[in-house]
């Protein structure tokens, strides 16, 4: 089995497509191989596996990040439904700091995002009821993660929102501070 792989504007943040076979009884879909992921240095030592479930089109969640030294490598892969993920670099050594990256992932295709340390991620459903798969190198504990609101006008991220749309969001992340904000509390230190 083989896998596409595209490498985006960031790097540290991969878009893989996995080839699917089918026949008369179904389909096998590789979602890992160990083998291909380390030679693209994408090898993740999995710590927690999450599924987010999302029932409403249009629901934001995000952009948030974990604090070092409890940052995330991540693999997100989509199992059902159409989800925009967004990664936001805050690596302030980066070249990229502070450019972000769109990748649509659809549940058809099972195709994953896979990001190293230092990133901010957010997600929108396109569809209702959207399943993802996300594995994560380090434990997740809410005291050591902060957020960058979703909206932020010098991100100017270009989310997939139609005319008219109601957008579903918690009250947390509506409250996010700007990137200005981050900026002055954690110096971009990521």
């Amino acid at each position: 089995m083989r896998f596409k792989v595209r490498h985006t504007k960031l790097t540290g943040v991969l878009e893989i497509i996995p080839e699917k076979l089918s026949d008369h009884r179904g389909s096998l879909t590789r979602l890992y191989d160990r083998r291909v992921f380390e030679c693209l240095n994408a090898d993740l030592n999995t710590a927690q596996e999450n599924i987010f479930y999302t029932g409403k089109k249009n629901t934001m969640r995000g952009l948030h990040f974990s604090l070092p030294p409890w940052q995330e490598s991540k693999m997100i892969t989509a199992i059902r439904g159409v989800t925009q993920w967004v990664s936001v670099d805050l690596r302030k050594s980066s070249p990229t700091f502070g450019a972000w990256e769109s990748v649509i992932l659809l549940g058809v295709a099972h195709n994953s995002l896979i990001a190293g340390a230092g990133f901010a991620h957010g997600c929108l459903s396109l569809t209702n009821d959207c399943e993802l798969l996300v594995k994560a190198d380090q434990f997740f504990e809410d005291v050591n993660s902060d957020g960058i609101i979703w909206d932020d006008p010098t991100l100017k991220v270009k989310w997939e929102l139609k005319p008219g749309y109601l957008l579903v969001i918690s009250e947390e992340h509506c409250k996010y501070p700007t990137f200005e904000e981050f900026l002055e509390k954690h110096g971009g230190k990521l």
